[in-house]
């Protein structure tokens, strides 16, 4: 299949990662904690990957916590000595987004991020699903040079989503100037993302294309959770053959 849509994927171990490239991944967003949504990731788990998989693009994630996008002082010096500290190793770009308390998008933080993560590209995450106006929010990145948003068009999923994407993505492209990219994410599987792309009209896609993995341990503690989510004995890893089937169908326009 000749691939005309690229395809990103989300990606929070190393087992993950390699599968990602295994599967035919463009990029890979590096996080940490995909059940919470994503966070910043480890110096060290980039640092590996750079050396295991040195051809693949790396775009790392700068979150400091989950939930809401408004950071305090404090949050957002940890943002900027975690985006040095990732650039020093290896990372290809950075995955951010800053709201203010009214729901509109943080244009002087976000202009503070471009400059701090230059020369390299940032993503502009879902903060923006979040965000009062994402159309207008599209524009306004816009016009600060943000070259890649990702996107679930302020919907649960991309597919849910996809009129408003639409939208995003024509304003990324209209008018003057360099475009912004707008990479519909959010719920994309095997199954919908060939309507998805004919919906959209897309050019790169995100997923992260995992599946359950089971446990190894032969003693098990049942009676205690580590976390929030109580899965102790099971996690999710991503699928090469996922990965590889969602390009596929990605491309089957």
């Amino acid at each position: 299949v000749a691939v005309m849509v690229r395809l990103e994927v989300c990606v929070d171990s190393f087992a993950s990662a390699l599968a990602a490239v295994e599967g035919g991944a463009t990029r890979i967003e590096l996080c940490a904690a995909l059940s919470e949504g994503g966070i910043t990731p480890s110096v060290g788990l980039l640092r590996l990957l750079r050396e295991r998989i040195p051809f693949a693009p790396i775009h790392v994630l700068v979150r400091p916590r989950s939930g809401d996008f408004f950071y305090t002082e404090d949050e957002f010096a940890v943002i900027w000595a975690d985006m040095e500290a990732l650039k020093q190793h290896g990372a290809a770009g950075f995955v951010i987004g800053f709201l203010l308390p009214n729901g509109s998008i943080d244009l002087a933080r976000t202009e503070q991020a471009l400059a701090l993560a230059a020369p390299l590209p940032v993503t502009f995450h879902r903060a923006i699903d979040m965000a009062r106006e994402p159309v207008e929010a599209v524009r306004q990145l816009r016009s600060l040079g943000v070259p890649r948003i990702l996107s679930s068009g302020g919907a649960k999923t991309a597919f849910e989503g996809r009129e408003v994407l639409r939208a995003m993505i024509v304003a990324g492209q209209e008018g003057d100037g360099p475009p912004t990219l707008v990479v519909p994410g959010g719920g994309v599987t095997e199954s919908n993302a060939q309507a998805l792309v004919v919906a959209t009209r897309a050019e790169e896609i995100h997923a992260s294309a995992r599946t359950a993995v089971e446990s190894q341990m032969l003693f098990r503690n049942t009676t205690v959770a580590m976390g929030s989510d109580s899965k102790e004995y099971a996690w999710q890893v991503t699928c090469s053959k996922r990965v590889a089937a969602i390009l596929e169908a990605a491309n089957a326009c």
